[in-house]
């Protein structure tokens, strides 16, 4: 009957099946399950057929799928170790699937998974993710689109129009159900904190497993707690949940800050909305919008006053030395939600709806109850997403209002800004964006809110040189659904920075005497604007923009280069998501470009996912070429010489990606500084530069530390030079004066025939370029020398032809041939054997055949 089943004779296969389980539950239905999991394009046909069972059937249904899942002989990895294996996946998809159909109860699979997480059986969080899937819609989107991440930090409404809730509908009755079986066992935050300590386990307990399956481990429970935590956040209210305190969650159970405040921020948000609509019922009268702010910051005051005091105990006490409790509870309880409004993706799901409208009343075939049904559904729809939109955009003015006020409490003045900033990044800004796609972009726009505020004490400049100028250990140490979060909030802290490199006008009105963009800060008094000089200008920021592409790019170069698979792979995925913003300079495009194009040749037939994500990475940055523009347009190249090169200069030719020639100096010093690392260990880092050279630049002055000139009475290499000589560079051939070094147009480009020698004296000295002349024309006179060789042989061979032709008559060999082993191999005759001839007078040519074996190869291959 099962070989039967299909998905048109369901319904009729159902019946027989059904009578059958009557008489036998467990052994019709184990065997249909085991059937399912041997074969997973039956599942569908197998759930549809268990429309008519009994109520008792379906409680042995659930019975044998508990019993499946309780096997201790089957192995859920695959020989590999690190895939998961196919019938773990089937009946995830069937408990899915047949648990949200019918009504069957779900409380003794709910315990066996809470037990199985219990005792570090990780991999059965597939089933909980699978059933929370298929019963509430709630999908765990690690790689959401733009648009659907945009309408996740919007109202209720708009996340259900426009996030997670577009693959599974209908999931009214079965997210309720689900709700009532966890209510039932208390096992809400139960699952979540049992999952959270998971990951911890994973990280410090497990020893013998591979990395990947670790990291792929790690990414599970994180996402199956992700998702979870969604769906209590739709189907609980804060009196439901019963969650511990914050304090509680750190100390007592031992979750981390960002698990600790993703399950606790809803019931804060709520209990702070509740107080202030309380406040506003107290007061008398109309309230003003000044009032109503003030009434929401003393809500906020009487929520998460006494939680800041009780998360101090949780961490060292230095730590409160540079940063105030009070800036670590305002960015672990806030969303993005409460600092952006998305009024594009408000506009854009209206507008959507206004056309559907428009189509209804287009649609003549329609019926005219159905259509004033749907038209009345979206007038509806319309109106409750523009009062959302109207509600969140004050909750948003309320929240700036609170910040703006604590905004000078926040950093310790007394403190250096070194040490405020690592210890913002090592308590807040490194742990959650590396949590949720969401999270990730929420802390690239905290730091620019901070920046806006003009919060004082905090370098905008240290902030982002601290994020930007050493991630290869961040991005080494990261899983792969890390990594694309982490790429997130680089590209979009990257688009913040680069629309103030782009626009002067932008730079002025953002940044210039901001307290973020102050590069003196001894002395300052507290809250007080250093202005004037102490500043960084537009120019100055622009040399700034450059360093931390050219870190960037070193950076991720050696992670490409590393042996290390999952570097590697983390540093493609990282590129993947600065795409939008970088590479934007000739060069270190192409220094990338090189790179990527080298691992998609190595990789094509090794590793197949490295070689999938290098050639998609590759096609992003095929179309980032026409954009990338030259480094003296990225910003004013400063020469040896100290002169400012101009950004209208056409004297440095480039190619069609603007990149020139100091491209190929660029990719060789990433590539030396790349090399130089690893044979360190990993251990070397970049000290942060000042910016003192990049003023004296500005002033007109000579940049510090530059490289001192040859003396003129030399030659680059040690020996007088005659006036008027004449040198050989390759194919290029030059007049100079006794002592005049070769000409320089800048870091930028210069002439073309002087690339290599800029180039080599960039790296090295202008005495390291000529050893590198003198090689490039051995290694031509040695071509010129292989060239004339081949010619020669090949009039030898004519000759030899000629001479047999004019000789004995029986085919041998001519008087005074040479003896065996030196001789020219003959063309073979009809026999099939080859004959050796003699050359002409003269030496022997390299590469003749002196061996009788290869004349038979070379023989069978002549012919």
């Amino acid at each position: 009957m099962m070989k039967r089943l299909t998905k048109e004779t369901a319904k009729q296969c159902g019946r027989q099946l059904a009578k059958l389980a009557h008489c036998s539950p467990c052994l019709v239905l184990g065997y249909m399950l085991s059937q399912a999991q041997q074969w997973d394009n039956l599942i569908g046909p197998v759930v549809d057929s268990l429309k008519f069972l009994t109520s008792l059937s379906y409680d042995c249904l659930a019975f044998c799928v508990v019993e499946a899942l309780s096997a201790q002989k089957k192995d859920r990895l695959q020989d590999d170790g690190v895939t998961v294996s196919g019938w773990l996946k089937s009946i995830a998809s069937f408990c899915g699937a047949v648990f949200k159909k019918y009504n069957i109860d779900l409380t003794g699979l709910l315990a066996l998974l809470a037990n199985k997480i219990k005792d570090q059986k990780f991999l059965d969080l597939l089933v909980l993710k699978e059933i929370v899937y298929k019963m509430s819609g709630i999908e765990a989107m690690e790689q959401p689109t733009p648009e659907q991440l945009e309408a996740m930090y919007g109202g209720e409404t708009l996340r259900g129009e426009a996030s997670y809730f577009t693959q599974v509908k209908n999931v009214r009755k079965s997210s309720q159900r689900l709700k009532e079986a966890l209510v039932q066992l208390d096992l809400a935050v139960p699952l979540c904190l049992l999952t959270a300590q998971q990951k911890q386990y994973i990280l410090y307990r497990i020893e013998d497993a591979h990395i990947k399956l670790l990291g792929k481990m790690y990414d599970l429970c994180q996402e199956t707690l992700f998702q979870f935590g969604q769906f209590l956040l739709v189907n609980y209210s804060s009196s439901e949940h019963r969650l511990p305190p914050v304090g509680e969650l750190l100390s007592r159970y031992m979750v981390t800050a960002d698990v600790a405040f993703f399950l606790a921020r809803p019931g804060l948000m709520e209990n702070i909305d509740t107080r202030f609509q309380q406040m506003k019922r107290e007061a008398s009268g109309e309230v003003s919008k000044q009032v109503e702010a003030r009434m929401y910051v003393d809500a906020v005051n009487y929520v998460l006053g006494p939680l800041s005091e009780a998360i101090k105990p949780n961490y060292p006490p230095k730590c409160w030395q540079d940063l105030s409790s009070e800036l670590f509870v305002a960015f672990w309880t806030l969303s993005m939600g409460d600092v952006v409004t998305p009024v594009a993706g408000y506009e854009r799901e209206i507008t959507k709806l206004r056309s559907q409208i428009a189509a209804l009343e287009d649609n003549k075939e329609l019926a005219p109850a159905k259509k004033k049904k749907d038209k009345e559904r979206c007038v509806a729809l319309i109106d409750r997403l523009q009062d959302e939109q109207r509600k969140q955009e004050e909750h948003v003015a309320h929240v700036m209002t609170r910040l703006r006020q604590d905004k000078d409490s926040w950093f310790i003045s007394h403190t250096l800004k070194n040490d405020t900033i690592t210890q913002f990044l090592q308590l807040c800004l490194f742990p959650r964006c590396r949590f949720s796609p969401m999270d990730a972009v929420y802390c690239a726009h905290f730091v620019h809110t901070l920046h806006k505020l003009k919060t004082s004490n905090f370098s905008t400049l240290i902030c982002f040189d601290k994020i930007f100028c050493d991630i290869t250990y961040t991005v080494a140490s990261c899983t792969e659904a890390e990594a694309y979060r982490y790429g997130l909030f680089l590209g979009t802290l990257m688009g913040v920075m680069m629309r103030w490199h782009g626009d002067e006008k932008v730079f002025d009105q953002e940044c210039a005497q901001y307290p973020g963009f102050v590069t003196r800060f001894k002395g300052a008094p507290s809250g007080a604007d250093s202005a004037g000089d102490n500043d960084v200008d537009y120019q100055n920021y622009r040399h700034v923009c450059h360093k931390w592409h050219y870190k960037l790019t070193k950076a991720l170069v050696l992670c490409l280069e590393s042996d290390n698979d999952v570097q590697l792979k983390n540093g493609l995925i990282v590129l993947t998501k600065l795409v939008p913003h970088f590479p934007k300079v000739g060069n270190l495009y192409q220094a990338l470009d090189k790179r990527v194009e080298k691992l998609k040749n190595e990789e094509r037939e090794n590793r197949k996912d490295v070689f999938s994500l290098a050639s998609m990475y590759s096609g992003h940055l095929k179309l980032l070429k026409p954009h990338c523009i030259p480094e003296k347009e990225f910003h004013a190249v400063v020469d040896k010489t100290g002169a400012v090169a101009q950004t209208n200069s056409t004297s440095a030719p480039t190619n069609n990606n603007g990149a020139g020639p100091a491209a190929a100096r660029t990719a060789k010093n990433i590539k030396d500084e790349s090399s130089r690392v690893r044979a360190a260990g990993g251990n070397v880092r970049e000290e942060v530069p000042s910016l003192a050279p990049l003023k004296a630049s500005r002033d007109g002055n000579k940049p510090q530390q530059q490289p001192a000139p040859m003396p003129r009475d030399e030659s680059p290499n040690g020996h007088p030079e005659e006036p008027g000589r004449k040198r050989r560079r390759g194919a290029v051939v030059e007049d100079r004066e006794e002592g005049e070094l070769p000409r320089d147009t800048g870091a930028a480009g210069g002439g073309k025939e002087y690339k290599e020698y800029a180039s080599a004296r960039d790296i090295g000295g202008a005495r390291e370029g000529l050893v590198k002349d003198k090689e490039t024309m051995s290694q031509g006179l040695k071509e010129s020398v292989r060239d004339r060789d081949r010619l020669d042989r090949k009039r030898l061979r004519r000759e030899d032809r000629e001479l047999i032709r004019n000789g004995a008559g029986d085919g041998g060999v001519p008087q005074g041939s040479l003896s065996k082993g030196t001789g020219l191999l003959e063309a073979p005759k009809r026999d099939g054997r080859a004959r050796m001839v003699s050359p002409p007078d003269g030496p022997l040519q390299a590469g003749l055949i002196d061996d009788p074996r290869p004349i038979k190869r070379h023989t069978k291959s002549r012919r």
